[in-house]
């Protein structure tokens, strides 16, 4: 049997020849680092993001909704979806064939889909509002009003080790808004 070292012998250092077998120990220890900071990540993650807000937001809308029939358009589905129990109208359309329809007919920025659905809430990314584009902005404010902000940026940032910081930071920011129902409310 031939032993690793004498199989492949690349860019000889000082009389010891970097082996196959150092290739493979760098290999897997670089692996290794990657699954623990991967694994962090996605610790904070839960923690922060999922439990932290999508769930409390979705039992919030929940316990905030007056109707179990009430809409909800929103993009993260799963938790606020799963925990609020109230009928999603998500984008891109995974549980909402109106959303589809809408898309496939053109109609695909967030404040064109919110304006055609008119949902009684919204939930958006504080990104997704900034992209309002300003004419858009001032109709939605005349048609939703904030109730909550949810904003775990600073719990995110309060971490010192954190592998993946900005994909957290995505959703660690989110802004519930509610439909005016009445002219009262209107601004």
């Amino acid at each position: 049997m031939i032993a690793f070292e004498k199989v492949i012998k690349v860019y000889p250092q000082g009389g010891r020849s970097v082996t196959a077998l150092d290739g493979l120990t760098m290999a897997v220890a670089i692996q290794g680092l990657l699954f623990v900071g991967i694994s962090q990540e996605l610790r904070e993650q839960q923690r922060i993001v999922e439990w932290g807000i999508r769930r409390q937001l979705g039992l919030d809308l929940k316990r905030l909704a007056g109707d179990p029939k009430e809409t909800v358009f929103l993009e993260p589905l799963g938790y606020i979806g799963f925990y609020s129990n109230l009928a999603m109208r998500d984008t891109p359309g995974l549980c909402s064939p109106e959303v589809v329809t809408l898309r496939r007919a053109g109609v695909r920025a967030a404040a064109d889909l919110i304006a055609a659905l008119k949902p009684d809430w919204t939930v958006l990314r504080a990104g997704e509002y900034a992209a309002f584009p300003l004419a858009q902005r001032g109709e939605f404010h005349r048609a939703y009003r904030i109730v909550a902000v949810y904003d775990a940026r600073a719990a995110i940032n309060s971490i010192a080790w954190l592998p993946g910081r900005d994909f957290l930071l995505f959703d660690a920011h989110y802004l519930v808004w509610r439909r005016r129902t009445s002219a009262s409310e209107r601004p």
